[in-house]
């Protein structure tokens, strides 16, 4: 019985290592960056593999992953010697070997195999996408506005061609790309263009299981759990039955104190008909406290706490938070309608009513 037994557990272990075989692929990777401060440089997927490798005197790795063939998007990232973040996005397909060299962004990449010329304008506007994020207040609206018609036109393209790519382009990007009002108001069609992938890609990509996770316009609200300044707890549906607009913020962010005091000049317009709601996720409830106290608004405000349902990570990557201010505008009936509307869409969806 003992020898059945463990032929059974034999042969399952070898099914198993048959299995990932045969759903993962190998990544090589090599290059030399030469202006790291710990050594160290670390590897992610959109689908959040992560991996450590240590470079030697000179600077040079060389490593090999397993990685799934659904997800096609992944970066290196290092702490530089003046103590910023440094990156190098890559899209490329699970078999490709990539070398590269550069100090900062990346400024030779060869692609050892696969398309090359769609590569490289895939990584350029992946490159883009982290300038705007790390750089955003360097760049001029109109050249900000540029860049992010360019990458919705090509995703438009991608989702035809390349549904598997399509799908980790937008995962990997998420913390970038809805960062202005012309992204936030393509989120509809965006979802649209998710939902629309072959089956396959939704069972077996973890990029899109984790953006179908997301709250989305028409989705309804995951509800939240948030103390006053008095310590006292409270949630989101203490207010169900009516319109909400959430906003989310911090206190030391001057854009958020700008977003409130926008509202504060309509609120007699906007009392009687919405909810408005100020939520703040920061480090230390007493800096919270300290501000919420001594700038008082005459709508709730919270901190933020995880319950069962929801914790931090769960927080920020649910409700698209890559930024604040964020204003989510929903309905009576808790579904999402917008991301950051504006008033001008807020009293419209009002006046609707």
């Amino acid at each position: 019985m003992k020898q059945t037994l463990l032929f059974k557990t034999l042969l399952a272990g070898l099914v198993l290592m048959f299995a990932i075989t045969n759903t993962c692929l190998a990544l090589s990777i090599s290059g030399r960056i030469t202006n790291t401060k710990t050594g160290v440089i670390h590897f992610r997927s959109s689908w959040d593999r992560r991996d450590s490798f240590q470079l030697d005197e000179k600077g040079y790795f060389n490593a090999t992953l397993n990685i799934s063939p659904y997800e096609k998007a992944f970066d290196l990232s290092w702490v530089a010697k003046d103590g910023y973040g440094r990156g190098i996005a890559m899209l490329l397909d699970p078999d490709d070997v990539v070398e590269i060299t550069g100090n900062h962004r990346g400024e030779k990449m060869e692609f050892i195999k696969g398309d090359v010329a769609r590569k490289n304008y895939l990584n350029d506007l992946l490159e883009k996408t982290n300038d705007l994020n790390h750089r955003k207040y360097d760049f001029g609206e109109e050249k900000r506005d540029s860049v992010n018609r360019e990458i919705f036109r090509y995703l438009d393209t991608l989702f035809v061609e390349d549904p598997v790519l399509a799908i980790d382009c937008i995962g990997f990007m998420r913390y970038t790309l809805f960062a202005d009002e012309y992204s936030w108001a393509k989120l509809p069609h965006i979802w649209k263009s998710i939902q629309s992938v072959p089956a396959d890609v939704k069972e077996n990509s973890f990029t899109y299981k984790k953006l179908a996770n997301r709250l989305w316009p028409g989705k309804t609200m995951l509800e939240l759990s948030f103390v006053d300044t008095s310590k006292i707890s409270h949630r989101s549906d203490e207010w169900s039955g009516k319109p909400i607009l959430l906003m989310f913020g911090r206190s030391w962010c001057r854009p958020c104190r700008l977003n409130n005091q926008a509202y504060l000049a309509q609120y007699e317009a906007l009392k009687d008909k919405i909810v408005l709601l100020n939520i703040s996720k920061e480090e230390h409830f007493r800096d919270w406290q300290e501000y919420a106290l001594k700038n008082q608004l005459p709508w709730q405000q919270g901190y933020w706490v995880s319950d069962e349902s929801l914790d931090s990570d769960g927080l920020w990557e649910t409700y698209h938070l890559n930024a604040v201010p964020l204003d989510i505008l929903i309905d009576q009936n808790r579904k999402i309608i917008s991301f950051n509307p504006g008033i001008d869409e807020v009293l419209a969806f009002l006046n609707k009513k």
